[in-house]
């Protein structure tokens, strides 16, 4: 659990990635839209699910 630095509540980070850019990344082609989306699920979560913004403080 961590402290997001935004809306100061307690939260379990995730991970996120934006659905319109997918769609758009995919309607291009395979290859692109499955290079985003294991780029956007490669990183740390660290997203708060609340508010969206970056939730950095470990409680």
């Amino acid at each position: 659990m961590v402290e997001c630095g935004n809306c100061k509540m307690r939260v379990t980070p995730v991970k996120g990635y934006n659905l319109a850019l997918m769609v758009v990344f995919t309607l291009m082609g395979i290859i692109p839209g499955l290079v985003y989306w294991f780029y956007s699920m490669s990183g740390p979560a660290d997203k708060c699910p609340v508010c969206g913004k970056k939730a950095a403080q470990p409680v």
